[in-house]
């Protein structure tokens, strides 16, 4: 990031890039920036962000949101953040035009400019507020709803005259606000009518009146203000008896303040009387909005604003940029201004104490309080420097003491302890600040922070994160006799900052209020916070002199979430095996289909029967309770066949790919003490020792139907699973049957239900993601539909619409975006009767992309690792949810999921940790591998005597909502596809090629698109297919390197450990971000290394013509999304084979071309695509003439 003055670096790149600079350029009024220069750092605030965004719209056509400098304050992020947009956007609607991307002329600058400085326009403040109305539209953090509690009997019509008087009064209240490129510019109409809207409430009770009133009011004052239409003013009348009435007036903070509403109280009072009795109401002369906002710029002139900009320098000289106050939960990216209020009260006493301590030294109330709240954030925060907001009503001058209009200034106040300070010098020193601060109040807010804050991060406000308030209102009033006014401030569910604390005088009473973002605190930090600061208050005011930073606090609130941690208890047949469900669906519908595969169908009895047949050979062969069964089969009814079969002969079965390196199958059987193989075919492979089962025994009639006699029990192994090992060999992971039949038990209830159609089963069945699509049909008489095993990956979606629609689907993240590439709205929407998602991280770019073609089968993400038997954890996922991913949810029946830090102790709410998972669903650990075992089943300090914990490795924490989220790992381990992967393994396979000296394996792309990238330390003749086809022969596919890189040595830092930020991009030797060959020029090939590149993740200047798809991390998958876009862009469909023949930008332009309808329509459409560095305006435009008709 530069900041003013440093040298310039990278010139911005492409046409996008170039375009954005300008618009930034014109908005700063800078002479030119480089690629990395940061916004913010180049004295944009936030309106200057905005209105930046608003020439953006203009020239490029797609939606740009508003906190789009925010997130992205370089030109170089700026750029890739809008391709990604409209590259969104192109995948929602394919006709989609590209965004025209084209310089502001001369003059649209001069009247650009025009516009920023003409007469009239709307106040900072009002700049300000209108920021956030955009940035976060149709929240009402921005609304003063205040309620004026009415006693005594109401005349209804003089209120309506009498707001009427007062909205023609105050020009502020006929105000609107239109857009002009990016500014707010205020117009005041003649004439408006805002009369009082009436409601009754007549519940039978006072209390249930009073309670219904109260739902009311606060939908009232939260309904949305249309800002150029108006009014931006409202009022209502709830009557809840003849002698109680709430008045209701909500103001838009674009036209009013704190004083306004005193004033407009005051007014509204006069206004009634005057109504009812006859009399004149009296009111003084009344300034408009635009001339007291002249008034207070006049203070700054003759060298006012020199004289001020000087004190807030000099008082922030080197102050903290942010207040880090302990947050509850993590802060979010972007602020949240969903909030949450608690109200307390001051005693008689402490209020009598305050008032004294403040006389006594010659200072006021405001600046004990204040300098009270200081010392408890110096405390709190651990720090000896902070910054708060404080609220000035900015009114020094008479001729502002009746105008209505928002006037009033945040002003920064610092606090230091250096040395020892007790109160008295804390009071007198927060005196002073805030006098000197008042005596330079009409210099606005913003003009302070962009003269004393260099960078800004988006999810905080600049400089005062915290606001401190001191409110003087009137107690009671009486218009007229017999009645009596009370006002208080309705809470609309908001929050302006992190926390905001407002202490409030009517002139009899003190009363506070603690408003918190519900983003960052909780409620009970709130009630912590309001309970700390009446406590210390009182402390300090009656003993002084004791230094601030000692001082001690009440304990701060800890959340116990262990309740949470434990799933509900529900009953399950504990003692029984998984296949005796099956069978007992046998017994109830044997005709019923059980199992179809392409043109095969079997029914229940039939696949009983084969089933029987080949657990007897099983028998034969020595099968016993405990043993460990081979089933090497590609994916086909004949899997269900062995697998049941090995079930009911009392084994474990234990799924091997036969795709996998001979050596691996060799490991895995022998690891296991497998005796017994079932395969096709009799021979016996050349690495297994034992005996080899052919499936076809299954199908004879030599063989005895009938079911064998029961011998495994629930506490024997079902299945063994083999997932990856860290320490460079794969671990072996035994379930049971009573940990199995635990969570199909739930599976059935959740995913089942009262659906029909069962389930399709379309992964392998070595990854126990497909156990519950296996069996959960299986386990209530619905078929399971296998798709065979060679279905081309880009027909899948075709495959399983043929046996839809589902009672469920299990699947990956990456497999539903998938079929979202090629299924229609109406196919997705009639796939399925509940839609399962298993992962750890479920982004919610996947969720939109399919809830934009199906909004509403429902949807749940299920989390759990292959040592929980499958999953022990749901969510049951919202129509549409916000943030990066989605949460994991909640612990299923019988089993535990606990958030614990090194020491095994929970965590509060919103703190991270590590998920340790427990209950029934804890299996029996690895096979062979005793000390891998107790290091990761430990002793479960919450459980039963005997249970277990399996320490998962996946870091979490709970959310104020109740659910898990999954934050990561605490180790390098990964999931690619679904598969649990360890770098560890890889890199130990790489490393016994005999002449790789070292090797590291790195992990690059989004959550859903992660892709393996390995590097090697051999010298120069070490080719990177030599050390490929070394790993095929010792790994299977999912863990095979999507790139191999040559390198000298594996990088370190200073610590000794792998430096990865050091390693050369993959495949290239080059400088990071750049294309190993020449970009494109051709329209189509263009268009090629663009979609390229979104599928992989990467920048369009990263991919070169001539760059190999799997070169650049390609995967399988990859490659038929690649299909995808091609066919939604080109319209033309070009097969897996032959993208795969030529995989480069050359190699499938020149199949788009072969494949075109219609020659010159591929490069037609192609020049509809644009993206950074694609042609300029004027190519566009020349394209655009020569394939027109």
């Amino acid at each position: 990031m530069s900041t003013p003055g440093q040298t310039r670096g990278a010139s911005p790149h492409g046409h996008l890039e170039q375009a954005i600079a300008r618009i930034w350029c014109d908005v700063l009024e800078v002479e030119g920036l480089d690629r990395d220069t940061n916004f913010f750092a180049e004295g944009g605030g936030s309106l200057h962000a905005l209105r930046a965004v608003r020439h953006m719209n203009t020239l490029v056509r797609t939606e740009i949101p508003a906190d789009l400098v925010f997130t992205a304050p370089t030109v170089a992020e700026a750029a890739r953040r809008i391709a990604e947009l409209w590259s969104h956007e192109r995948e929602e609607e394919p006709d989609r035009r590209a965004p025209v991307i084209r310089s502001a002329t001369p003059s649209e600058r001069a009247e650009q400019r025009g516009c920023e400085n003409q007469p009239g326009k709307a106040s900072p403040t009002q700049e300000r507020i209108w920021f956030f109305e955009v940035w976060q539209p149709g929240t009402p953090c921005y609304h003063m709803p205040w309620a004026v509690d009415i006693h005594g009997e109401l005349d209804a019509d003089a209120v309506d005259r009498a707001v009427a008087t007062l909205i023609n009064r105050h020009e502020a209240l006929r105000t609107v606000f239109r857009d002009h490129e990016g500014l707010p510019v205020p117009h005041t109409l003649a004439h408006l009518d805002v009369a009082p809207r009436r409601h009754r409430v007549s519940d039978a009770t006072r209390a249930a009146r009073h309670e219904r009133a109260e739902h009311l009011l606060r939908e009232l004052a939260t309904r949305p203000f249309t800002l150029d239409g108006g009014p931006l003013v409202r009022v209502d009348l709830v009557t809840l008896s003849d002698t109680e009435h709430v008045l209701l007036l909500t103001v838009h903070h674009l036209v009013c303040d704190g004083e306004s509403i005193t004033i407009l109280l005051d007014e509204l009072a006069a206004c009634y009387r005057a109504e009812v009795t006859g009399e004149r109401p009296g009111l003084p002369p009344v300034a408009g909005f635009a001339e007291a906002a002249g008034h207070q710029e006049r203070l700054l002139a003759d060298g006012g604003r020199g004289r001020a900009l000087a004190h807030w320098r000099d008082r922030l000289a080197k102050a903290p940029r942010y207040l880090d106050i302990p947050c509850d939960l993590p802060r979010p990216a972007v602020f949240d201004p969903a909030g949450a209020t608690h109200h307390f009260h001051f005693d008689s006493e402490l209020l009598s104490t305050v008032r004294a301590f403040a006389r006594e030294r010659g200072t006021t109330m405001f600046a004990v309080l204040a300098s009270a709240f200081q010392a408890l954030l110096h405390q709190w925060a651990g720090v000896d420097d902070i910054v708060i907001g404080v609220t000035a009503a900015n009114r020094p001058l008479p001729e502002l003491r009746s105008a209505v209009g928002p006037l009033f200034n945040t002003l920064p106040v610092r606090s230091r302890l250096t040395g020892r300070t007790d109160f008295n010098e804390a009071a007198s020193a927060t005196h002073e600040e805030i006098a000197a601060g008042l005596a330079h109040q009409a210099l606005p807010f913003d003009e302070v922070v962009a003269h004393t804050i260099a960078e800004r991060e988006p999810g905080r406000s600049p400089l005062a994160q915290v606001l401190f308030e001191f409110d003087t209102i009137v107690g009671q009033r009486t218009p007229v006799s017999g009645q009596t006014w009370s006002q208080r401030l309705v809470d609309t569910g908001t929050a302006k900052f992190d926390l905001t604390v407002t202490i409030t005088d009517d002139g009899n009473t003190l009363s506070g209020a603690v408003n918190h973002s519900t983003g960052v605190l909780l409620p009970e930090t709130g009630k912590w916070l309001a309970d700390s600061y009446i406590a210390l208050l009182r402390m300090l005011c009656i003993a002084p002199d004791q230094d601030l930073r000692s001082l001690d606090l009440p304990e701060a609130p800890r959340i116990d979430v262990t309740d949470r941690a434990v799933g509900p208890v529900a009953p399950y047949p504990d003692s029984a095996c998984v296949h005796e469900f099956f069978e007992q669906q046998v017994d109830r519908v044997p005709e019923a289909t059980a199992v179809r595969c392409g043109s095969v169908r079997l029914s229940y009895a039939g696949l009983e029967a084969r089933a029987n047949r080949l657990a007897h050979h099983l028998r034969a062969a020595g099968v016993t309770p405990e043993s460990a069964v081979g089933v090497c089969l590609r994916r086909s009814e004949r899997t269900l066949v062995a697998l049941l079969a090995v079930l009911k002969a009392g084994g474990a079965y234990v799924p091997i790919d036969p795709d996998y390196p001979d050596e691996r199958k060799r490991y895995m059987t022998r690891q296991v003490h497998a005796r017994v193989l079932v395969t096709e075919g009799e021979q016996v492979p050349e690495w297994f020792e034992g005996t080899v089962l052919d499936t076809a025994l299954a199908e004879t009639d030599r063989t005895p139907a009938h079911r064998p006699p029961r011998t495994a029990t629930s506490a024997n192994p079902a299945y063994v699973i083999y997932t990856s090992g860290s320490t460079g060999l794969p671990k072996a992971v035994v379930v049971e049957h009573r940990s199995l039949v635990n969570y199909l038990t739930w599976a059935v209830r959740e995913y089942v239900g009262e659906g029909a159609g069962g389930a399709p089963v379309f992964s392998s069945f070595t990854f126990d993601m497909i156990v519950p699509n296996l069996y959960a049909p299986l386990l209530t008489g619905q078929p399971v539909c296998v798709v065979p095993d060679a279905t081309p990956t880009e027909r899948l979606a075709e495959a399983i619409l043929e046996r839809a629609p589902y009672a469920f689907i299990k699947l990956t993240p990456g497999q539903l975006d998938l079929l979202a590439e090629f299924m229609t709205p109406d196919q997705a929407r009639d796939l399925c009767e509940a839609l399962v998602v298993g992962a750890d991280t479920f982004p919610s770019r996947v969720l939109h992309k399919w809830r934009e073609m199906d909004p509403f089968t429902p949807v749940l993400n299920e989390y759990g690792p292959t040592e929980a038997s499958v999953g022990n954890c749901v969510h049951h996922v919202l129509r549409m949810e916000g943030g990066a991913s989605l949460p994991i949810g909640l612990p299923i029946p019988n089993t535990t999921m606990y958030v614990l830090d090194e020491r095994m102790t929970p965590v509060g709410l919103g703190k991270l940790g590590e998920l340790y998972i427990g209950g029934d669903c804890v299996v029996r650990g690895y096979a062979g591998q005793p000390g891998t075992t107790a290091e990761r089943f430990v002793p479960d300090p919450f459980g039963r005597p005997g249970a277990r914990l399996y320490r998962t490795g996946d870091l979490g924490r709970w959310r104020p909502d109740g659910s898990l989220e999954f934050c990561g790992r605490a180790d390098d381990q990964v999931k690619i596809d679904g598969y649990r992967v360890e770098p560890g393994e890889i890199e130990a396979a790489i490393a016994r090629h005999p002449r790789v000296r070292d090797s590291v394996v790195a992990v690059a792309g989004p959550s859903d698109h992660r892709r393996l990238l390995g590097y090697y330390a051999a010298d120069p003749d070490v080719a990177s297919d030599d050390v490929l086809a070394h790993l095929r022969s010792e790994l299977p596919a999912y863990l095979l390197p999507a790139v191999l890189t040559r390198i000298d040595q594996v990088p370190l830092n200073s610590n000794g450990k792998v430096d990865r930020k050091a390693l050369p991009p993959p495949g290239q030797t080059g400088r990071p971000g750049t294309a190993a060959s020449a970009p494109p020029r051709e329209p189509v090939r263009k268009a090629v290394t663009r979609l390229m590149a979104e599928t992989l993740g990467i920048h369009p200047d990263e991919v070169g013509e001539e760059d190999q798809f799997f070169t650049l991390g390609g995967r399988s998958l990859d490659i038929v999304r690649l299909s995808g876009r091609i066919k939604r862009l080109f319209r033309t469909e070009i097969s897996i084979t032959e993208l795969m023949r030529e995989p480069s930008a050359v190699g499938i332009s020149e199949a788009v071309i072969r494949n075109e309808a219609k020659t010159g329509d591929s490069a037609e459409r192609a020049i509809e695509y644009p993206g950074p560095g694609s042609a300029s305006p004027e190519e566009h435009a020349g394209a655009q003439r020569s394939t027109a008709p």
